[in-house]
C-alpha cells in the first residue's frame, strides 16, 4: 500500500498514475491555503502569494484616509499655532460692568411687606439698586443730621435727581438709661409707611438694626403678629445686641387711624 501526498490512499498502479495523483494532491493544497488566508484575512494574497486587485483597492482607500486625517491635523495646528506653547496665559473676554449698573442692596436689607422695605443707610453704591425697586420715599430714622455727613448729601443729591420723598423722623437709640424713643415720633413716621401714596417706601437708619427694627415691631404688632415672632424678627437683624427696651416698646405699642387715614391702608394690615 502506497499513501499520496494529499493524504489519499491508493493502490500501486502505473508511473504516470502516481504522478496525476500527486498534481492533483499539490492543487487540493493550494485551495485550502487560499481558503485558510481568506478565511483570516491575511493580508489580501491569492494562493500564489500575490496581492490581488481587491486588496490593492483596500489599501488605496486607506491611505486616502491617512491623507485626509493629516490634512485636518495640520488645519488644526494652523489655526491653533502658539495657544499651547509654554508660558501663554488665556484670558476670557468677560464683559465689564459699570458701578452704576451693579444692583448691590444696602446693609441689613429686607422687605417687611408689599410696597415696604427696610435697610441700613443706603450709600451711592446702593443707588442703582434702588432705582431698580421704583422706590418712591425714604424715610429716614437717624437722629444725626444729614447736611453733617457726606453719605447724608450722597442721598439728597440722589432722591432729587430721582424724584424720591426723603422724610425724616429723627430717633435716639434706646441706650439705657439715657434715651428713649418717642412714641410719637413713631407712630408719625407709621402714618407714612402705611399710606399706600408713599410705596414704595424705604425704612432706614444708621444700620438698619435697633431703630429700623423697632419701627418693623411696630408695624407687626399693628398685623397682628405674635410677640414672639416680632422679637425674634427683631434679634435677626441685631444679632446680639439686643436692647430690653425695644422689646418692651413693641410689646405696649398702639396707635388708632381717622377714617381719611384708613382709606390708603395697604390691604395686607387688617383694621377693626
Amino acid at each position: 500500500m502506497l499513501q499520496s501526498v494529499g493524504g489519499v490512499g491508493r493502490s500501486g498502479g502505473g508511473g504516470g498514475g502516481g504522478d496525476d495523483d500527486a498534481a492533483t494532491a499539490d492543487g487540493e493544497g493550494r485551495d485550502e491555503l487560499a481558503w485558510a488566508a481568506a478565511s483570516v484575512g491575511l493580508a489580501g494574497k491569492d494562493a500564489n502569494g500575490e496581492v490581488s486587485g481587491k486588496a490593492e483597492d483596500q489599501g488605496a482607500k486607506r491611505e486616502e484616509e491617512e491623507e485626509e486625517d493629516n490634512e485636518k491635523d495640520d488645519e488644526y495646528d494652523d489655526e491653533n499655532e502658539g495657544s499651547d506653547e509654554e508660558g501663554d496665559e488665556v484670558f476670557l473676554d468677560v464683559p465689564q460692568v459699570s458701578r452704576d449698573k451693579l444692583l448691590i442692596p444696602p446693609l441689613n436689607f429686607a422687605m417687611v411687606a408689599k410696597g415696604v422695605f427696610r435697610s441700613g443707610y443706603p450709600n451711592a453704591k446702593n443707588f442703582s439698586f434702588i432705582k431698580h425697586l421704583k422706590i418712591r420715599t425714604m424715610i429716614c430714622m437717624s437722629a444725626e443730621e444729614a447736611k453733617e455727613l457726606k453719605i447724608g448729601e450722597e442721598n439728597r443729591e440722589f432722591v432729587a435727581l430721582n424724584g424720591i420723598r426723603l422724610l425724616r423722623f429723627p430717633l435716639e437709640g434706646q441706650k439705657e438709661p439715657f434715651s428713649q424713643m418717642s412714641h410719637d415720633t413713631i407712630r408719625r413716621a407709621l402714618r407714612e409707611v402705611l399710606d399706600v401714596r408713599n410705596h414704595p417706601v424705604l425704612i432706614h437708619c444708621d444700620k438698619g438694626k435697633h431703630r429700623t427694627g423697632t419701627i418693623v415691631g411696630c408695624l407687626r404688632k399693628l398685623q397682628g403678629y405674635a410677640l414672639s415672632g416680632i422679637f425674634q424678627e427683631y434679634s435677626r437683624f441685631c444679632k446680639q445686641s439686643v436692647r430690653l427696651l425695644d422689646h418692651q416698646l413693641m410689646e405696649f405699642f398702639t396707635m388708632d387711624f381717622t377714617p381719611e387715614e384708613r382709606l390708603f391702608l395697604p390691604s395686607w394690615l387688617p383694621v377693626d
